[in-house]
């Protein structure tokens, strides 16, 4: 019988086959770092069972209507940017910021579509009770509608 066809190694070879494909998906899905190397070492550490208790639990799937709900949101924002953009909105002067700031505008407009529009303040906080009041203050100041939105700059969701 030739070596190569011998079961053992064809199973081995099948085993590694899984284990780089699974780390090519785990790589093009960026979890934080520890995250993804737990789930390599869980993929080569048990042929075959890593492989599908990965596949099981270890990617988040969304249902056909979140899916729908989120393709509206993407629409929504990018009518709220190209109507920003036709009322010249955008035409930010760059010499009165820091330098790092442009580049957290090309972050905008290349990660979510979304400008850095003239006449925008803010404000950064670190401490919740200070974030809570400001929230409510700027909810209850509203005159039509409110639109938040919140960057978890931390693992665990804190800010500070």
């Amino acid at each position: 019988m030739n070596s190569f066809l011998h079961p053992t190694t064809v199973t081995v070879f099948a085993h590694w086959v899984i284990v780089v494909v699974i780390a090519v998906r785990v790589i093009m899905k960026r979890p934080a770092t520890g995250v993804a190397l737990a789930w390599l070492l869980l993929v080569a550490a048990i042929p075959f069972a890593g492989a599908v208790i990965y596949l099981f639990i270890g990617e988040r799937r969304i249902g056909h209507e979140r899916a729908k709900r989120i393709a509206t949101l993407r629409t929504d924002f990018r009518t709220i940017a190209e109507t920003a953009i036709r009322q010249g909105l955008t035409d930010v002067d760059w010499s009165r910021h820091v330098p790092a700031v442009q580049g957290m505008d090309r972050l905008g407009r290349k990660l979510g579509g979304a400008p850095t529009v003239r006449g925008s303040r803010l404000q950064m906080y670190s401490d919740t009770p200070e974030i809570l009041s400001a929230l409510v203050s700027d909810v209850d100041a509203a005159k039509t509608s409110v639109l938040m939105e919140f960057y978890i700059w931390n693992e665990g969701g804190g800010g500070g």
